[in-house]
């Protein structure tokens, strides 16, 4: 019996090794893990972790009112009481740079997943029936990929209205057909592989193969492209902000603000500095987390 127990413990602490060997991760798992361990990784991780609970958390952060007009305040530098100064209304900077960061991650996330689904689908689609299908869904896409993102994005404002959820429908459909063109690329390398052929042997239906098998086996390029895409929303959203078409005064905006500042850029330059500082950081970040998922899924 107590050879019997002391050759029985070696077995349960090679399965618990085996259990938690790297061959054993997902490739998704093994991707994450590799991004964590890029600086380019890290770095995007923590702003887009900062500034999205900086938005989340913006009611209890920020200390002020970011409408709050302070009488006698207007165009303060920074100091002791508002540490990135106040507008030429007496707005604390601070308080409206925090609750932009709110309207920023709205359209970013708003825009990035409808027109992720709606292209994914759509691409999903095109690949997989091929013929006919495919080319009306990709012609489609010719059709909006003739017209530049912010164009196309002006366009859509101009009849619908400016206004937050505007902004947003508008960037999605922009969005769309980059994604189905992955997509639709990706389908098309998966759809003839044996275990969809398999599948197909088994009897399984068309939507049941191209969402259970096809689908999960095109994730790669598209976490890149949903990294990319909430860069390019951020940038895009504050550039219609600034023309007048995006998210209206008196609700904070980053693009707005810088808007705002143009005539106090020599009087006070800080105006101009936080929402451009904000922008950039936010926009740098979520492009070096795109380029650390891309290495890490492509090492």
């Amino acid at each position: 019996m107590a050879a019997t127990r002391a050759l029985s413990v070696p077995e349960k602490t090679e399965d618990a090794s085996a259990a938690s060997a790297p061959g054993l991760q997902s490739p998704l798992q093994r991707a994450a893990i590799r991004v964590l361990h890029n600086p380019m990784g890290v770095f995007g991780t923590v702003v887009l972790a900062v500034l999205g609970a900086m938005a989340i958390f913006a009611p209890l952060i920020a200390p002020y009112d970011p409408l709050a007009q302070h009488a006698g305040s207007e165009l303060l530098p920074p100091s002791a009481q508002f540490w990135l100064g106040t507008d030429q209304f007496g707005r604390d900077e601070l308080s409206r740079i925090i609750y932009g960061a709110r309207v920023s991650f709205i359209v970013a996330v708003a825009a990035t997943s409808v027109g992720a689904i709606t292209g994914v689908l759509a691409g999903l689609l095109a690949g997989y029936a091929r013929g006919g299908v495919d080319s009306v869904v990709m012609r489609a896409c010719d059709v909006l990929f003739a017209f530049p993102a912010i164009l196309l994005g002006i366009g859509l404002i101009t009849v619908l209205g400016p206004s937050l959820y505007s902004t947003a429908l508008a960037l999605a459909i922009s969005q769309a057909p980059y994604y189905a063109r992955v997509m639709r690329g990706s389908v098309l390398t998966v759809r003839d592989q044996e275990f969809v052929v398999a599948a197909h042997s088994f009897g399984a239906g068309g939507a049941w193969i191209a969402l259970r098998h096809i689908l999960p086996n095109c994730t790669t390029a598209l976490l890149v492209q949903l990294s990319l895409s909430l860069g390019f929303s951020v940038l895009a959203e504050a550039g219609l902000s600034f023309i007048g078409l995006g998210v209206q005064p008196p609700a904070p905006s980053w693009g707005n603000m810088l808007s705002e500042s143009q005539r106090f850029v020599d009087t006070a330059p800080w105006l101009a500095l936080w929402p451009g500082l904000a922008i950039a950081l936010l926009v740098l970040g979520l492009n070096f987390l795109a380029d650390a998922i891309r290495d890490s899924l492509a090492p």
